[in-house]
């Protein structure tokens, strides 16, 4: 990376070598901080199943008790 003050933008911008043969120029303002996660495996996602759909029965009961009384 390679930084320096731009005139024409009037603030701090760089050159970002991506590999490749591919380069970008960014300004500073045009950054936003970023939060990488992991994805969730697929095992985890089928133990939340199953008690999705229990917490979605429940609320479905719910309502139609109400709407009966």
């Amino acid at each position: 990376m390679y930084a320096h003050f731009d005139p024409d933008y009037q603030q701090n911008s760089a050159i970002v070598d991506f590999g490749r043969d591919y380069s970008a120029g960014i300004v500073f303002s045009g950054l936003s901080a970023f939060q990488v996660t992991p994805i969730p495996e697929p095992a985890s996602l089928l133990l939340l199943s199953p008690a999705l759909l229990l917490c979605r029965a429940a609320l479905n009961r719910r309502q139609c008790a109400k709407a009966i009384s």
